[in-house]
């Protein structure tokens, strides 16, 4: 992913299309207006944006993995014995076929909501898991395409039919499960059901047209939006807690950049990363939570109650001000 030379991966592919081999999926985005989605389309897919871990698992006739947005593993679901037994009579008994199935990982909490992804990401990429936690992870899938269309990047079946295939197929496993779903027909109809989404707790809501392929990049036919606003931002450094109090030798804040935005991320940590993250972290990308964009009287920009969420081993490159205004924009 980075050579150590000023330039990643994605650069140099910029250049030689396909000279480094990637792992990349279907991504969405921000800054389209409902009513041009809906203007295109009679009318669309509003789901639930789950708050979990990205989860890609690869289905063949004798073997299940399973992979996260990286492209990296994620070795302990080898052991969800569960899961991978609903995955496996699905395919032997109703796809036929190798496939893969596009979804996030959740835990679920007693009221229906889900458990803070903080958490969960930070549990399923553990090393050595018990087996009782491993277990408590469900399988929340949005999307099922062969396992030759994901790797040559050639789906050609239209999302509506993809997305029967899941729901006429998916009905009684526990742990595997699909997206909840409606339809819309208008802008206000979406937004109405994203405000529900988001009063019972949820991040908001994924905007699907309903004939698109699935394409391996970032997408205008998966249109994303949430309450609160979130990026993507470098650690530059960090700072101890302020003396006298419980964290003054400990972490306190993380000072983070694009190279415009500048803030220091102060809360969202728990207590063991405040012990463990410190000079390891600079340099890499994290995502972050925020209230608001504010720029001051000398026209410096900041972030309104920034959150910490997680440390972004995907990302190389922070966000950059344009993805920032146009995802602003949707709002």
């Amino acid at each position: 992913r980075d050579l150590k030379m000023g330039i990643n991966t994605s650069s140099i592919n910029k250049v030689y299309p396909g000279l480094i081999p990637t792992f990349d999926v279907m991504l969405a985005d921000a800054g389209i207006p409902l009513e041009k989605v809906l203007k295109d389309n009679e009318w669309v897919y509003v789901q639930k944006k789950s708050d979990g871990k990205r989860c890609i698992a690869i289905c063949k006739k004798n073997s299940i993995e399973f992979f996260a947005r990286s492209g990296k593993e994620i070795e302990n679901l080898s052991r969800h014995e569960a899961l991978k037994n609903s995955i496996a009579t699905l395919r032997n008994c109703y796809i036929k076929e190798d496939f893969i199935l596009d979804g996030e990982l959740i835990i679920e909490n007693e009221d229906g909501t889900d458990a803070d992804r903080q958490i969960s990401n930070g549990l399923i990429m553990k090393k050595n898991l018990p087996k009782e936690e491993v277990e408590r992870f469900s399988f929340i899938v949005w999307d099922i395409l062969s396992l030759e269309d994901f790797q040559n990047d050639s789906n050609n079946i239209p999302y509506e039919e993809r997305y029967y295939t899941l729901i006429n197929n998916i009905k009684w496993f526990n742990n595997l499960k699909v997206i909840e779903t409606f339809v819309a027909t208008t802008a206000d109809r979406a937004m109405e059901i994203t405000n529900d989404f988001m009063k019972r707790g949820f991040e908001g809501s994924i905007i699907k047209t309903p004939y698109h392929f699935y394409k391996r990049k970032r997408s205008k036919d998966w249109i994303k939006i949430k309450g609160w606003n979130e990026i993507d931002l470098r650690v530059i450094g960090y700072e101890y807690g302020n003396s006298g109090t419980k964290y003054e030798s400990c972490l306190g804040a993380l000072v983070c950049s694009n190279g415009t935005i500048n803030c220091s991320v102060g809360s969202g940590f728990s207590d063991e990363q405040r012990l463990n993250i410190k000079e390891d972290v600079v340099g890499k990308i994290i995502s972050i939570k925020y209230n608001q964009l504010i720029k001051d009287v000398d026209g410096n920009y900041s972030l309104f109650l920034p959150v910490f969420i997680e440390i972004r081993e995907d990302k190389s490159e922070p966000d950059t001000m344009e993805k920032v205004f146009s995802e602003l924009k949707q709002k």
